[in-house]
């Protein structure tokens, strides 16, 4: 896939080169808002009956949705000259993509003089919707992962349910204590999933730009060292084929069978979202949450919060920009985004409902929701993965060349490297 979005938008870059900037297409007396959306099932439904309230609250205007967005069908509409008036995408991969690529509108202008400031979000939420210092995508709701463990498994293996690790050290410790295995070497207990190999080199010191060098920091010592401890901690909990295996046998997440409700994982790192599944799936499950824990020799920094989300974007041919950014700062007001926040069970963007009740009370899911909004969120070390124009290629990459190292196929310092050599060369199709 990054192969083929990079070509992708390298003729979206050409065709706006050759096309230049088309005027507004509004129609005299006519209000409309086209809006192609990513969510599906039960987020989708929870849209939906906020834009029915926004159809209520603006009855002169016609909106058109069209669900189930994907990132080809974005590019192709653009390459066309033919976008919606708002994308309204998962994640943030196409931000910097589409920014770089003349492809979508600078929001600035808009931000301000709707009065916002980056200050009324939780932490990085703008930062990551920009693009060379400028704001290309608003947030829609965020995300950021905790620590979940299952306390049955903790007592059964002789563990203090009460107390997570704090540390990376502790929590390898732990992970290889609770793993078990059959007298094949199969595993049947997991002493935790393995954690995203992004988000681990983040809170390993890492990083992978250099914002005021502008430079790929791919295999840096710190990368490097994430990639190895990595490796390391898969070959302690039974090596890449075994860790495999298990993933093959693993249930469905979002069901009863996901392998942590069912005690097959005693500790993973993962969204806000899990608390929901919980409640559905597995109701019963005595389990805690905790902040990601951190590298012993970075206590006094402590943990990071890895921040993502779903982001909204204006292309730069969107018939109707004025009524497509009326929409998002609706959106961005506390009531839309605690009403949102809580049909999704995701985080909202704003500060100010911190202490929401509806978001933060009343269930044992909330209760996880307002723990992470308040104690990791809005924490003060936020890591997010930058807005390149290349990001999604050089995210790929990395998950290619992990799973080369988890393998052993590769050192972490061969495989850092190739990463390095690849997107330097794709970034300077973009230098200035």
């Amino acid at each position: 896939m990054g192969r083929i979005l990079l070509s992708l938008l390298a003729l979206i870059a050409l065709a706006y080169l050759l096309r230049g900037n088309p005027p507004e297409a509004n129609r005299p007396g006519v209000r409309t808002l086209t809006i192609w959306s990513a969510p599906t099932g039960m987020e989708e439904r929870a849209f939906k009956k906020l834009l029915a309230r926004y159809r209520k609250e603006n009855p002169g205007l016609r909106i058109r949705n069209v669900g189930a967005l994907d990132e080809g069908r974005a590019l192709r509409a653009i390459l066309a000259g033919t976008p919606p008036d708002l994308f309204y995408f998962y994640g943030t991969q196409l931000v910097g993509p589409l920014a770089a690529n003349g492809a979508a509108r600078s929001l600035d202008d808009y931000f301000r003089q709707s009065g916002f400031t980056a200050e009324d979000f939780l932490p990085a939420a703008i930062a990551q919707g920009s693009y060379r210092g400028k704001i290309y995508a608003m947030p829609v709701t965020r995300d950021t992962s905790a620590l979940y463990w299952n306390k049955a498994v903790f007592r059964k293996a002789g563990l203090d349910p009460e107390r997570p690790p704090r540390t990376l050290e502790e929590m390898a410790a732990l992970a290889v204590r609770l793993t078990q295995k059959d007298e094949k070497g199969n595993i049947r207990v997991q002493g935790m999933q393995l954690p995203d190999i992004i988000a681990l080199t983040f809170n390993m010191g890492g990083g992978f730009y250099d914002e005021a060098a502008g430079r790929i920091t791919a295999s840096t010592r710190e990368n490097v060292a994430a990639f190895r401890w990595f490796r390391q901690l898969a070959d302690r909990l039974g090596g890449y084929t075994a860790i495999n295996r298990f993933n093959a046998s693993a249930g469905n997440s979002e069901s009863a069978f996901n392998p942590f409700f069912a005690g097959r994982i005693a500790m993973k790192l993962d969204g806000e979202w899990t608390a929901m599944h919980i409640q559905q799936y597995a109701p019963g499950l005595d389990y805690g949450v905790a902040p990601v824990p951190y590298p012993k020799r970075l206590a006094k920094r402590g943990s990071v919060s890895m921040q993502s989300g779903d982001v909204m974007m204006i292309p730069s041919e969107a018939a109707h920009p004025e009524e497509a950014w009326k929409f998002i700062r609706w959106l961005e007001q506390p009531t839309q985004q605690e009403e949102y926040a809580a049909g999704m069970n995701n985080l909202p963007t704003l500060r100010s409902l911190l202490n929401s009740p509806r978001l933060t009370q009343g269930s044992r899911q909330r209760e996880v929701l307002g723990y992470i909004l308040k104690n990791i969120a809005n924490g003060p070390h936020p890591r997010y993965f930058p807005s390149l124009p290349v990001t999604q290629y050089y995210q790929s990459l990395l998950y290619g060349q992990s799973d080369m190292v988890l393998s052993g196929r590769k050192t972490p310092e061969e495989a850092l490297a190739f990463v390095q050599k690849q997107v330097e060369e794709q970034m300077r199709l973009y230098a200035r």
